[in-house]
């Protein structure tokens, strides 16, 4: 019985060592991309950088690339005006957010809440358009259109750490406000009759709700709390051999 106490109060002692060294250590940065984004077409790169701020781990990030254009699909509408599918457009994005961590010690995954800012600035040329009220309607418009589209989201997410492996999914809700530049070269109405006043512009504001998703992967960090440099942390590939060879002199 003795002994079996000895034991238990090894494995304690070992557990609680564990438990110190591992809070001895926390994010540093995160290097990314997003292949949710690039499978719609979208590839980025993303830059995350941790920081502890009263006593709680806080972090500022940053997603940057490129909107490519991939089809020329304008939805069915019911009133003047038309719907975009995302492959029509093309341009740079670029992505700015703050991220608030909880639970983040001595956890397998870090939960977080994030609010940001998309920017994008987009722009397609001489696409056409249905604008007739039904599917058989002849009406019809060829336009180009420069847009800056404004997407704040609120999105809630999971990393998940091996080593310099990281795993981040996240979802949430976003609100695309989208300030539409058009261009109107040709236009034919719902009786086929051709409009002779075109060239012409046009100004457009929408927005509407939608959900977010996306899937991380890429290369972390970690860094020694202030006051702890000399701890080994644990699991740490790298400075094992470190300890090692400290441990033969």
């Amino acid at each position: 019985m003795f002994r079996l106490k000895k034991i238990a109060l090894f494995c304690w002692i070992l557990l609680c060592s564990a438990t110190m060294m591992a809070q001895s250590r926390i994010p540093y940065y995160f290097i990314n991309t997003d292949i949710v984004y690039a499978a719609e077409l979208i590839p980025t790169v993303g830059f995350e950088h941790f920081f502890m701020k009263r006593d709680h781990l806080r972090s500022w990030h940053i997603d940057a690339g490129y909107q490519f254009h991939y089809n020329d699909q304008f939805g069915f509408i019911i009133s003047p005006g038309d719907v975009i599918s995302i492959g029509v457009y093309q341009g740079p994005v670029v992505k700015l957010g703050y991220s608030y961590f909880t639970n983040w010690r001595n956890k397998k995954w870090i939960n977080y809440s994030s609010p940001s800012l998309g920017i994008k600035y987009l722009w397609y040329n001489h696409a056409e358009v249905s604008t007739g009220d039904g599917f058989l309607d002849p009406g019809y418009r060829i336009q180009s259109e420069k847009c800056i589209s404004l997407v704040p989201q609120v999105y809630f997410g999971q990393k998940r750490t091996w080593n310099h492996f990281c795993l981040d999914y996240y979802c949430g809700l976003q609100i695309p406000v989208k300030f539409r530049d058009k261009i109107i070269s040709h236009e034919v109405d719902n009786s086929g009759v051709t409009n002779p006043n075109v060239p012409y512009t046009t100004y457009q504001v929408s927005a509407s709700g939608d959900i977010v998703f996306g899937l991380k992967l890429g290369y972390f960090r970690s860094m020694a709390l202030p006051g702890q440099e000399e701890t080994v942390p644990v699991n740490d590939e790298e400075d094992m051999p470190r300890k090692n060879d400290q441990s033969r002199k």
